[in-house]
């Protein structure tokens, strides 16, 4: 049996704290720190990632995961995504997917592997019809850490859950094509807390002000727990983020947090689209 994680570029968030939010809890989970529903032990763990958008720094943090026996891969389409999928054949050995689960954004209908990003790689309702349903063994389960993968339409507020059309959303559909369960969220998807503590910001940041003095484009050890990774050019527009002066004034540019041991917890359900369940949801065939 083989677990699948699948993990998306971040290239819409060009800032110091967000840019490792997929691969940071995607890390946690293939080195067994972190945990998601019904997750369990497969004899092979694969970890799919999209490398466009990330500095080599950023990139060899995740490739620590070798050391583990983890498999690491990039991919560049969605049909090289798709064609993993259903290639069960590895080294001589039939491995049928155990777990197969996506970090990355999402939009109503799409998991967006390369949002904002040269590369077109979406699964949408039409790409996904390329996987095979019978690479999932018979206790499979997906999941999608996107953003409103169960919900269908695009409105801000619902009335109801009904409204949102979760039986059209991309979670039933792929759940129905492949024939397993499908764990998914109706609302967006919060990151905040995955790779920091939001209430140690303050200190993070002025400790990154202080130590890149003299060290500019190297990595800095900020503690025992966190990083900063060189990477050259973000953040630099200085737009607001989460304090009132962006990230040039805040001393952060042009480097990513990156925690050692992976992230501190997977992502949760945000409070929009308002009137919709903050669950993470099942979908059955």
């Amino acid at each position: 049996m083989e677990n699948i994680i699948v993990l998306g570029s971040e290239q819409s968030y060009d800032l110091f704290w967000l840019k490792m939010m997929f691969l940071s809890p995607g890390f946690g989970l293939a080195q067994g720190s972190l945990s998601v529903p019904h997750w369990t032990h497969a004899d092979r763990t694969t970890v799919l990632y999209v490398a466009e958008g990330y500095s080599r720094s950023e990139l060899l943090a995740l490739e620590n995961l070798r050391s583990i026996g983890v498999h690491l891969e990039a991919f560049r389409s969605a049909r090289a995504l798709t064609t993993y999928i259903n290639t069960r054949e590895i080294d001589g050995e039939r491995y049928d997917i155990l777990r197969l689960l996506f970090i990355c954004h999402g939009l109503p209908g799409v998991l967006d592997l390369n949002y904002e990003g040269g590369a077109f790689i979406k699964l949408n309702h039409g790409t996904m019809t390329a996987i095979d349903p019978n690479s999932f063994c018979a206790h499979a389960r997906i999941y999608s850490y996107a953003c409103r993968t169960g919900n269908s339409k695009w409105r801000e507020s619902f009335s109801s859950l009904a409204q949102a059309e979760p039986e059209n959303s991309l979670a039933q559909r792929m759940a129905t094509h492949c024939g397993v369960p499908f764990h998914a969220f109706y609302t967006r998807t919060l990151f905040a807390e995955c790779i920091r503590d939001p209430s140690d910001s303050d200190s993070i940041s002025a400790a990154v002000a202080r130590l890149r003095v003299g060290n500019e484009g190297s990595i800095l050890t900020l503690s025992d727990e966190h990083e900063a990774l060189p990477h050259a050019g973000q953040g630099t527009a200085n737009r607001y983020v989460f304090f009132e002066n962006g990230q040039v004034d805040e001393g952060t540019s042009e480097y990513s947090l990156w925690r050692k041991q992976g992230g501190r917890a997977m992502p949760v359900a945000d409070n929009t689209p308002k009137g919709l369940p903050g669950v993470f949801a099942v979908f059955t065939p």
